[in-house]
């Protein structure tokens, strides 16, 4: 391929295209214009049955789900370092009206099923198509093939301003494509597209409501209700006239809850997306809250004795302040715990 040299910071050679790209943006990051989603992407998905027996079946029915992690901060010896408490995600229509039971891989290659029943999911305190169910102590990275989407990683209100966040952006979505959805384990599949009207309340007919929605054109299927949708920008993927100085951004921007349907019953082909946020006011819940306030509690000595030996008294820090933080991406809380809180 032909190089040019394009106007840029370290006086790169930068292929026609990325010039392209670079001119239209005044940046580029790195060299390429496209991403390539990373593969632990799928192992955020769970899959979700109507019964113990479907799911150990691996049953051709029900949904998606996936794993959310809220945080919350440890001060150990003068450093911050921050811990998740694992939530699972899943549409109202699909957990709470059916489908509860949770499949997740082990990294054995077996099956892990995690016993629901519909009302141990906790919906939207307004019915939004948002159903949560805490899982600490019950999956672990050294046991299960798993990884999560941070709650700090979520599409907010705040975020669409301050990302200018509009039509056209790039989506994907990870879940659970029936007819291909894995033989022993499950296979989460990828689809992808783009937002095509910004929030509108939008007909959902599972949960007879308009739901307020993101509309994204994005090839699904059955199956796919619960599933997370990510959205993306890069350098070579904003054609708008800047208002922002985010160029790069990845983010959750919320919840599949499946095709969009006229007032005369014809498919739309358009797909409603309930917004991250809508998890967050779920997690909030009274219920919820006090569920990760008991899995702080029960976990946060046995971490101090993990890390340091038990030679340091730990403190729960302000989630707000960022400052001098260390990230812990390795784990998801409950990995160093062996038994489950005895009041839960």
């Amino acid at each position: 391929m032909m190089l040019c040299k394009a106007q840029n910071p370290d006086n790169r050679l930068l292929t026609d295209k990325q010039a392209v790209c670079f001119n239209a943006g005044n940046k580029i990051s790195g060299l390429l214009p496209m991403p390539r989603i990373d593969d632990s992407s799928t192992t955020t998905v769970a899959f979700l049955y109507s019964t113990h027996d479907a799911a150990e079946k691996h049953e051709k029915e029900g949904g998606s789900a996936f794993i959310v992690g809220k945080p919350f901060d440890l001060d150990i010896s003068g450093k911050l370092m921050r811990f998740y408490v694992p939530f699972m995600v899943s549409n109202l229509h699909v957990a709470f009206q059916g489908c509860p039971y949770i499949r997740l891989n082990k990294r054995d290659g077996s099956p892990h099923i995690i016993d629901r029943e519909c009302t141990d999911w906790v919906t939207h305190p307004e019915g939004d198509d948002v159903a949560v169910t805490c899982v600490f102590n019950e999956i672990n990275k050294d046991e299960h093939d798993i990884t999560h989407v941070a709650v700090n990683d979520f599409i907010t209100p705040e975020k669409i301003e301050g990302y200018d966040l509009g039509i056209g952006e790039d989506v994907f979505m990870v879940g659970r494509f029936i007819n291909l959805q894995g033989r022993d384990q499950i296979r989460p599949v990828t689809r992808f597209g783009n937002i095509s009207l910004m929030i509108e309340p939008l007909p959902n007919k599972a949960i007879n409501k308009d739901q307020e929605s993101f509309a994204v054109e994005m090839r699904s299927r059955t199956g796919f209700s619960g599933s997370p949708v990510m959205v993306y920008r890069t350098a070579g993927t904003n054609l708008a006239r800047p208002k922002t100085n985010v160029e790069n951004f990845h983010a959750l921007l919320g919840i599949n809850w499946g095709f969009v349907y006229d007032e005369n019953g014809e498919n739309t082909w358009l797909n409603g997306v309930v917004p991250a946020w809508k998890i967050i006011e779920t997690l909030d819940t009274p219920e919820l809250q006090e569920k990760y306030d008991d899995a702080v509690e029960y976990a946060t000595p046995r971490i101090l004795e993990e890390l340091s030996g038990g030679g340091v008294e730990p403190s729960v820090a302000n989630q707000d302040d960022n400052s001098s933080h260390k990230e812990d991406f390795i784990r998801l809380l409950g990995e160093a715990v062996s038994s489950p809180p005895t009041d839960d």
